[in-house]
């Protein structure tokens, strides 16, 4: 029997809307700019200019970082776990003989102001990956379907972020 975890639409897509239209923005800013010649502007306006540029640009790069690491789509049939990451554009199979184990998790986006359920997946290889109730439907279910499968629950584990990633508790180092 096959099961199919659908990525949630509507959260993502205000972020990609939100992206690319300050994605627009920042193309109309620097047209603007170099339209006029640079000699005539001031330094004052060029100033307050590329700081916007650079706000806007750092703005549109988080919003779609943050949409493509977590956009995922799990599909689970008879003995095979899919799991489709936007962020590596590829399909993720496994079998349940391949998985290692799962944890429940929660991850807080900014300063711990508002945070979500996630389950976070090992495989045997190494691999991880963290399917947050955000922006995949049916998280609960998706326990139980691995809980029926028999793949081992390791427990909770806490949010520990790294420099650049998330640092999960039961990787291989």
């Amino acid at each position: 029997m096959k099961k199919i975890f659908y990525p949630r639409i509507l959260f993502p897509t205000i972020k990609f809307i939100f992206a690319i239209s300050s994605l627009t923005m920042l193309v109309y800013v620097i047209l603007k700019i170099f339209e006029k010649s640079m000699s005539s502007l001031k330094t004052s306006v060029l100033f307050s200019a590329f700081f916007f540029i650079f706000f806007i640009g750092y703005f549109t790069f988080h919003l779609l970082y943050f949409f493509c690491f977590y956009f995922k789509y799990v599909v689970i049939k008879k003995n095979t776990i899919s799991i489709f990451e936007l962020k590596n554009f590829k399909i993720t199979k496994a079998d349940f003989d391949d998985v290692l184990g799962y944890s429940k998790s929660e991850v807080y986006f900014g300063k711990y102001t508002w945070k979500s359920k996630s389950i976070i997946i090992y495989y045997k290889s190494g691999k991880v990956s963290e399917i947050t109730s955000s922006f995949v439907s049916n998280v609960q279910l998706l326990e139980k379907e691995l809980n029926t499968r028999k793949v081992k629950n390791m427990g909770f584990e806490y949010y520990n972020t790294g420099w650049f990633y998330r640092k999960y508790m039961f990787a291989k180092k």
